[in-house]
């Protein structure tokens, strides 16, 4: 079983809870985040306090990005967008190019997509032209 956390606390208790893998996902993660702290600094974090292999998301999509995790004592990352954009991916071709399109400052944290997550869970999305209930 893995578990993603956006915390230190998360990731002890997805440990206690006989989680064999965690995914450490920062706040440069696209959809649904577990909180605001960067990759940067979650990883070394959570890495230090358990003791099972942690993977690194938010942010990591090359074999750069992959060194830059492992010297940070990841075992590993999670290219959760990056798949999104994939032709094998079932996304929508329009979806997909605007993800291969999007500029780093193109994002904005929202929660008008927080169905089924509790009020006010920011998730990471492609600015339009629409006014979002809550933006960050």
């Amino acid at each position: 079983m893995t578990d993603q956390v956006g915390s230190v606390e998360q990731a002890i208790q997805a440990e206690d809870a006989g989680a064999d893998a965690i995914i450490a996902q920062g706040a440069e993660a696209g959809g649904h985040i577990h909180d605001s702290v960067t990759s940067l600094v979650l990883l070394p974090q959570v890495a230090r306090a358990v003791s099972i292999p942690v993977v690194g998301s938010g942010g990591f999509a090359s074999g750069v990005s992959l060194v830059a995790a492992m010297a940070l004592d990841a075992q590993g990352i999670h290219c959760g967008t990056a798949f999104v954009a994939m032709q094998e991916s079932f996304a929508h071709e329009i979806h997909k190019q605007k993800i291969v399109q999007a500029q780093p400052t193109d994002t904005i944290h929202t929660d008008a997509f927080a169905i089924n997550w509790p009020p006010h869970s920011p998730v990471r999305v492609i600015k339009t032209g629409v006014k979002w209930c809550y933006e960050t």
